[in-house]
């Protein structure tokens, strides 16, 4: 957990935050240093060839395998041995803090996924989906590829991905949502600004009942269809919003929040 995030584990606090990570990490596989043999006794030799042709188990020490937890200024960190071959396996690693806490999580490959109301939220992944329920005040989620997931965006929050789509359930502040192939869905854009970018995809937004927004829509294939144009309800006095949504090809459709 980032900064301010508390201890890693409180559980009696409620409500609280949960953490998931699911890293395609890399497993030790330990091979000691070479070092050169201690000459044994002649005797000693002799005995343990004897009994490996009688079928005996002789013991031989095992490299220590070696893992490094630390919970340095109240992060965490999980170190693998330097310089060992490694393969991959599959790590998940779950925390739970207070509610309103500011997860700040970062993997090279794999899935990030918070549940609760965050205060604020940082996740990063070089290869993987991000998944964010609440976050009260500042958001970035970034991916090189996978899908990026928010519940409700209360601040200033952006979200990036090279590849994969974008889905926001409710907007309620300053919101970019960036993707380079994949479709950007907003279930309510209530309040504040949006604005959509994917180079190739579809971009759906809803807006709020009783909200007016100002529309600034381009498809460079597709086309734009705006439900809202001659919307009653955007009238003057009403609450405004703005929108900018861009796509190099796939169409661009402004409805009514469900």
């Amino acid at each position: 957990m980032g900064r301010g995030s508390g201890s890693a584990r409180s559980d009696t606090a409620r409500p609280r935050l949960c953490a998931r990570l699911r890293h395609r990490a890399a497993r030790p596989r330990l091979r000691p240093r070479t070092r050169p043999r201690p000459q044994r006794p002649r005797d000693d030799t002799r005995r343990r060839s004897g009994a490996r042709r009688r079928g005996a188990r002789v013991h031989r020490p095992r490299s220590r395998r070696h893992r490094d937890l630390l919970l340095p200024e109240g992060g965490l960190r999980i170190a693998l041995p330097h310089g060992h071959p490694l393969w991959t396996t599959t790590l998940t690693v779950d925390i739970t803090a207070p509610a309103l806490s500011r997860p700040h999580l970062r993997t090279g490959s794999g899935f990030v996924s918070v549940t609760g109301t965050a205060a604020t939220a940082h996740l990063h992944t070089g290869a993987g989906s991000l998944d964010l329920e609440r976050a009260e005040g500042e958001a970035e989620l970034d991916t090189g590829t996978g899908s990026v997931r928010a519940g409700r965006l209360a601040g200033p929050a952006r979200l990036r991905t090279g590849s994969g789509s974008i889905d926001v359930g409710t907007v309620e502040g300053e919101v970019s949502a960036h993707t380079g192939t994949g479709m950007v869905s907003v279930g309510s854009l209530a309040a504040g600004s949006l604005e959509a970018v994917t180079t190739s995809g579809e971009i759906r937004v809803g807006v709020r009942d009783g909200v007016s927004p100002d529309v600034d829509a381009h498809s460079g294939a597709g086309g734009v269809r705006d439900d809202l144009a001659h919307d009653s309800a955007s009238r003057a006095g009403a609450p405004r919003v703005r929108l900018r949504a861009r796509t190099g090809s796939g169409r661009v459709w402004i409805t009514r929040a469900a």
